[in-house]
């Protein structure tokens, strides 16, 4: 018999079928051995937010391969497995083939450098971009049908119609609706 209880293991079977609420329930148990390995190895290039996501990773990972039948424990399992893992950072960290030529240095350190070479002030923001697209699916839900197929026209064609076309003045009155809503319910 190893030192897992039969509910450690349905809650190690739990996480490892995908269950957030029980991943964070161990992740808190097993905490004590990812800060042991935190005061005993030093990870270069990761800081506190990195080796818990990694730890996290490990965990998962343990508790999708553990097996009951083993003669040891999932604690000494995991801790066996989340050793290996810093040992493997550590090793990636330290090769030389992949140590830069020039000492890495951080974003706010040479703003100047790095905004005038990477960022490019025509791109959207991936914030923006995500706000936007939240606003828009946001619209979507509240439009009826025939704002629906109005805003689904002018956004997907050049938005102008024939004088003579019989519908113009409903899909501009449907999608002028969609432009009120958004302007006082969405945004």
């Amino acid at each position: 018999m190893t030192g897992t209880s039969k509910q450690e293991f349905k809650l190690i079977c739990s996480v490892a079928m995908g269950n957030g609420d029980d991943f964070i329930v161990l992740f808190r148990k097993y905490h004590p051995i990812l800060s042991k390995m935190k005061r005993r190895y030093f990870v270069p290039g990761y800081d506190e937010d990195d080796l818990d996501q990694e730890a996290g990773i490990v965990l998962l990972r343990s508790a999708k391969y553990f097996k009951k039948t083993r003669e040891v424990s999932f604690g000494t399992y995991y801790s066996k497995n989340l050793r290996n893992r810093v040992i493997d950072l550590i090793r990636l960290n330290n090769a030389e083939k992949r140590k830069p030529a020039e000492p890495l240095k951080s974003v706010e350190e040479n703003a100047d450098y790095y905004s005038a070479t990477v960022m490019d002030p025509t791109a959207a923001s991936p914030e923006h971009s995500a706000i936007v697209g939240e606003s828009l699916q946001q619209l979507y839900l509240n439009c009826s049908v025939n704002e629906k197929q109005a805003m689904h026209f002018m956004l997907s064609s050049d938005g102008k119609l024939t004088l003579d076309d019989p519908k113009r003045r409903a899909i501009y009155s449907a999608f002028e609706r969609c432009k009120w809503k958004y302007k006082n319910k969405i945004n």
